[in-house]
């Protein structure tokens, strides 16, 4: 696996700098997030409660969008996925520094 700080060199070439600075970052994380949280399981309770079947049909529909984007759940795009992951944990504890 490439280190993060491959993983953000090589992003940082194709995308030029980076505007994101420690303020932006820390004005990102400072957002009242729950909030959003608690609305969105409120909305999917109600959704739920209303018809305990559509869960599982928003799944599929879901399922079959990432399909016509072009998604494939092959290992190789999991490594990618998962070395984006890495890149933007990294790029967070950064911004705590």
């Amino acid at each position: 696996m490439r280190s993060a700080r491959a993983i953000l060199d090589s992003v940082m070439t194709k995308r030029g700098p980076s505007k994101l600075t420690k303020e932006n970052v820390r004005a990102f994380l400072d957002r009242p997030w729950h909030l959003f949280e608690d609305a969105r399981l409120l909305d999917l309770r109600e959704r739920f409660e209303a018809d305990p079947a559509s869960a599982f049909a928003r799944s599929e529909e879901l399922w079959e969008e990432l399909q016509r984007a072009g998604y494939s759940a092959a290992a190789v795009h999991r490594k990618e996925d998962f070395e984006h992951h890495v890149l933007l944990r990294a790029l967070i504890d950064r911004a705590r520094l």
